[in-house]
């Protein structure tokens, strides 16, 4: 049997004990008691623990919180994001006083090994019934099962031993964080969906998207605005500030939405395509008794970004189309590069015969110039000579310098009677 043996208590906040919500009994607590004791007739007891539950004399004994904190009974769970502490104690267990203590606490991941705590020198000597005491802290930064190594090595009666003992736990995740990039037009958004994955309500006290160095991102509720953004919650006053928080209750979800642009200073290229990594999030929340936790995302990469230098896009139609009258449908094309473009023109190749839309008219086939990242529209006067859902086939836009088609799209429309 080993002089030396560890005890390990990991260190973590008190709970607050809570009641269950008492139910109320029509007799005692809506009735005064005079009367609720005439139409009792001794079949109650209005004199047990529940008795007068409405006529409280303190408003405070309604919350079912007694005022007593509840030290925790077992290790409990770690999330990834938050600190490990433990109070760990090492002492004499024997009846022999040993010699050159050297004491070394390691938490091992999957990944790494680390240690947290090691004497620079050996104690000289550790009596019967002695300990020697310490804290040891670290931030759980990945999901994985952790190994706490404490180890010894002492001189007993003249002879070298070493006792290691292991401690283990799972650092499971918290935050399900799970984002969409959304592109319009010349707008790009990212929305995040953030779910509390823990048993327990979490607030969310701070949550920021750390755009890359080429995007600028505003959260959406002012990225119309021409001001800047908002500042931190936790620079404003402190009823803003508990205003501002979020509260997500045990398996419910919280959502974000931020407008995205890239930083570069021309407005012509401020509305082009992002590419590339867009940011990182960075979440903290705070849980039982103001419990700090800590995460950041992954990199946020964009959508594949469209090869096309050009596109066509059907950018207007009207609500409804009835047969055999005609209607205009406005066709955008667009430039997705820096550079100037030259002699463009659409073309709108001969239909099949069971075609049930016609061009009566093209305002203008030819785009003499289109500016970088510009756009340029063409009106296509339509006339509809069948019923139902009809389309305009393969409406092209073409390179007059080389003939090359750089794009092709439909026109589909639900013709009615």
């Amino acid at each position: 049997m080993h002089a030396l043996a560890f005890r390990v208590m990991r260190l973590c906040r008190p709970d607050i004990p809570a009641e269950f919500p008492k139910g109320l009994g029509l007799r005692q607590d809506f009735l005064p008691d005079d009367l609720a004791l005439e139409s009792n007739s001794g079949e109650e007891d209005l004199t047990g623990p529940f008795a007068h539950r409405a006529n409280i004399e303190n408003p405070i004994d309604a919350l079912g919180i007694d005022g007593v904190l509840e030290l925790p009974q077992n290790f409990g769970t770690i999330h990834l994001g938050e600190a490990f502490s433990s109070y760990i104690s090492v002492g004499n267990y024997s009846n022999a006083t040993v010699e050159e203590v050297v004491i070394k606490a390691e938490l091992q991941s999957a990944r790494q090994k680390m240690t947290l705590y090691e004497t620079a020198t050996p104690l000289p000597k550790l009596d019967p019934g002695e300990r020697h005491d310490f804290l040891i802290k670290h931030d759980i930064k990945e999901i994985s099962a952790y190994t706490l190594i404490c180890s010894t090595s002492y001189i007993d009666k003249g002879e070298t031993a070493y006792q290691p003992q292991y401690f283990k736990f799972v650092a499971q995740n918290p935050l399900s964080v799970r984002t969409k990039i959304r592109s319009l037009t010349r707008q790009t958004f990212l929305e995040a969906c953030v779910e509390n994955l823990t048993s327990r309500p979490l607030v969310l006290a701070y949550i920021r998207l750390d755009a890359a160095p080429s995007v600028v991102a505003v959260p959406a509720s002012s990225a119309w605005s021409d001001g800047e953004p908002s500042k931190d919650a936790e620079s404003s006053s402190l009823g803003s500030y508990a205003d501002s928080l979020q509260i997500v209750d045990a398996g419910g979800s919280s959502n974000f939405l931020y407008a995205l642009h890239s930083s570069k200073a021309s407005p012509a290229e401020a509305g082009s395509a992002l590419t590339g990594a867009l940011g990182k999030m960075e979440i903290r929340w705070r849980g039982n008794l103001g419990k700090l936790g800590r995460l950041q995302t992954q990199q946020i990469m964009a959508n594949a970004v469209n090869s096309k230098d050009v596109e066509l896009l059907l950018t207007s139609l009207p609500q409804a189309v009835h047969l055999e009258i005609p209607f205009a449908a406005k066709v955008t094309v667009r430039s997705n590069v820096d550079r100037t473009l030259e002699n463009l023109a659409l073309r709108v190749p001969e239909q099949p015969a069971e075609g049930g839309l016609v061009v009566e008219d093209l305002s203008s086939t030819v785009v003499s110039r289109l500016d970088a990242y510009g756009s340029s529209s063409v009106v296509c006067t339509l006339l509809p000579m069948k019923e139902g859902l009809q389309k305009l086939q393969a409406v092209e836009l073409i390179s007059q310098q080389d003939g090359r088609i750089l794009d092709v799209m439909d026109i589909d429309c639900f013709v009615n009677r």
